[in-house]
């Protein structure tokens, strides 16, 4: 009885033993955080589940100060980079662009008063020369802006760039042809480069016209434009609110690219690298796979949970993975570690 018991409790024993050296094996593999439950590393891959962010959200501010008279988006619509998004009140500015439009003009009267007193005289210098030039060169730029007007309307026409920026090329070949009629008509009442009152009537015309040119943005900028393309969100204004330059107005979220994140374990971040090769699935309908590499991993855990996180880039043309989808990720560890 009493062997026995001895070879029964000595079998026991090696049973106890074997079993806590497995454990032990078991408790040195690396662990996988996955929504809060832990899971042994295989063939060498690291699983994770992460949430889609936008790449980028711009925050849309006032360009002045004034009052909102209308706002043409919603929260949660798509709009393309040079979209009309809300208007500011334009009376004042309409007011100051008539009276630099005026001032111009005036200008000019008497630079051509100055010009035409000169003529009298018939005192040609070398200012002729420079007339000449001059308009030499703004006909180069008057016949380059209307060439670059032809390509944007074909462009348009297959809706490779928006009306915005179609409506700017041909405001910029109006500028360039009306400086050249400006020149050509400057060479037929040219004076001497010496008369300084002439020189001073130029000076003044160049300032009214720098101006214009103000008032003339300053009335462009009461129009809001999406400076990306995107999705709207956090609409921050009301209309027929005053708001001051600077002020936030709304936000366009651009996901035209996203990136994928992810909480992972301190003691997985030796396995990952940038660069390395991953697997996402976005939980799309159905879901959608895509390869990667790894774009970032932090090193250092947080002092909120005690993680790491790791971030992947997707690309999103068809805008079909949206902020605060989930997604399977899968990491190819290094080899040799």
């Amino acid at each position: 009885m009493k062997r026995r018991f001895c070879k029964f409790f000595g079998s026991f024993f090696f049973i106890v033993l074997f079993v806590s050296a497995c454990t032990n094996k078991e408790e040195n593999r690396p662990i996988i955080t996955k929504g809060g439950m832990d899971e042994g590393l295989e063939e060498r891959e690291i699983r994770l589940v992460g949430e889609i962010f936008p790449i980028d959200e711009i925050v849309v501010k006032a360009p002045l100060t004034g009052k909102v008279t209308s706002i043409i988006v919603e929260e949660g619509v798509f709009v393309r980079k040079g979209q009309l998004l809300l208007a500011f009140e334009t009376d004042l500015y309409a007011a100051e662009l008539d009276t630099s439009r005026s001032l111009v003009a005036q200008a000019r009267a008497r630079l051509d008063a100055k010009i035409i007193e000169r003529l009298k005289t018939k005192e040609l210098g070398i200012d002729v020369k420079i007339a000449q030039a001059r308009v030499e060169s703004t006909k180069v730029i008057s016949d380059n802006a209307s060439k670059k007007l032809e390509r944007a309307k074909k462009a348009y026409e297959r809706q490779v760039i928006s009306r915005q920026e179609l409506e700017d090329i041909e405001n910029e070949y109006v500028r360039a042809s009306a400086e050249h009629q400006i020149e050509k008509l400057y060479l037929e009442r040219v004076l001497a480069a010496r008369d300084e009152d002439i020189q001073a009537a130029r000076t003044t015309l160049q300032e009214a016209k720098v101006n214009l040119q103000k008032a003339q943005a300053d009335m462009k900028e009461a129009m809001v434009r999406a400076p990306v393309s995107g999705f709207i969100t956090d609409i921050t204004v009301h209309k027929n609110e005053k708001v001051y330059e600077g002020s936030p107005l709304l936000t366009i979220v651009d996901i035209s690219k996203v990136f994928v994140e992810a909480k992972i374990s301190p003691g997985l971040v030796k396995f990952v690298k940038v660069g390395q090769n991953v697997e996402v699935v976005v939980n799309t309908v159905p879901p959608t796979k895509v390869s990667t590499t790894v774009h970032s991993v932090t090193r250092v855990a947080s002092s909120e949970d005690g993680m790491c996180k790791v971030k992947a880039i997707l690309p999103n043309p068809n805008y079909n993975f949206q902020p605060g989808y989930t997604a399977k990720i899968k990491i190819f560890c290094v080899p040799g570690l």
